[in-house]
């Protein structure tokens, strides 16, 4: 399934394939192919890629000529590529392959600097989806995020904001994630539920701003009773 996503396949080339694929390679023909977390590719199919990077074509699940393609690699990972060499994890040939131009990105505790921008990027980003309006972290806030060692690194930053924005109250988000909604450690984000009702919070309140608080204006754009507006204000604690 792996030569198949990425070299395409012919219909019919094995259980399941009920229409061929061109696959990642061809449809990247002229561009750029992202191969993230490229190490936790079977050796066979590092194999296979390898010959690809070589002879610089893809041969398609179930067909019998090869295709030419043109496409510029960038491989990522986060694991330690020649130790995995020396553990027969990772094929060296294919290591020599790729590393051409090496780009190592330290850990987001060692750039300290690049917390604030991230945390209020992804703040905007989560105001937005949620339709909150405009909501941004207090310099408190701000502060404390670049105390975090995040072992996560981005992705547990971004998964922080997201927990501040949505469980959060108010345009100015002052109050620390340990004092409300637990712990940012918690690597998986928020969950379904606490999304959704980020989203409900955010078409209420935008529906009172726009009509001025008036409840029965409010209620009627959103499509619901008034009781209804009412008892979705007190459930998310609006006023």
């Amino acid at each position: 399934l792996a030569g198949a996503e990425l070299f395409g396949h012919r219909q019919g080339a094995f259980t399941g394939a009920t229409r061929g694929r061109p696959g990642l390679f061809r449809e990247a023909d002229g561009g750029t192919l992202l191969l993230d977390e490229v190490a936790e590719l079977s050796l066979g199919i590092q194999g296979a890629l390898l010959r690809v990077l070589q002879e610089r074509e893809v041969r398609p699940v179930g067909e019998e000529r090869p295709v030419p393609v043109d496409v510029r690699i960038l491989a990522a990972t986060h694991r330690d590529l020649v130790a995995d060499v020396r553990s027969g994890r990772f094929r060296q040939d294919l290591l020599y392959r790729l590393d051409v131009v090496t780009l190592n990105v330290p850990p987001l505790r060692d750039r300290p600097e690049d917390i604030r921008p991230l945390a209020e990027h992804f703040c905007a980003r989560f105001s937005d989806r949620f339709r909150l309006g405009e909501v941004r972290l207090s310099e408190r806030v701000l502060n404390w995020l670049q105390t975090r060692p995040w072992p996560g690194n981005v992705r547990e930053l971004e998964h922080a904001v997201e927990r501040l924005v949505a469980l959060g109250d108010g345009p100015v988000l002052d109050e620390l994630p340990g004092e409300t909604v637990g712990s940012v450690d918690d690597a998986a984000g928020i969950g379904l539920k606490e999304r959704m009702a980020a989203f409900e919070r955010g078409m209420v309140k935008n529906a009172l701003d726009h009509c001025g608080h008036n409840q029965s204006a409010a209620a009627r754009r959103l499509g619901v009773s008034r009781v209804t507006l009412i008892d979705k204000m007190r459930k998310h604690g609006l006023r």
